[in-house]
């Protein structure tokens, strides 16, 4: 039986290196400011928040406006060209007048 103390520990190794192969990344001799640090950067770099991310105009009327930034990295970006879209279209600032 492994005691929770002994679970910590592996736990806190498993986070200090990226299991994806290939892959050089670790955290270790850095002081982690999140315990799931590894989990961040699988994330950001192998999963899901790598991949391109986009938004597209969803408040009617729909203009077919679209944006795609290459990955989470660019969230603040793109959420900025988001605001900006719907503060300066005309087909939406015109409903708010």
């Amino acid at each position: 039986m492994v005691s929770l103390e002994d679970r910590r520990r592996l736990d806190e190794v498993d986070r200090t290196r990226c299991p994806m192969p290939g892959c050089d990344w670790s955290d270790e001799g850095r002081v982690r400011d999140h315990p799931l640090m590894r989990d961040r950067h699988y994330w950001d770099t192998h999963g899901a928040g790598a991949r391109p991310q986009y938004a597209r105009c969803a408040e009617p009327p729909y203009c077919g406006w679209e944006i795609t930034v290459p990955s989470i990295a660019h969230l603040d970006e793109l959420r900025a060209q988001v605001r900006e879209h719907y503060a300066t279209h005309p087909a939406h600032t015109a409903e708010r007048s």
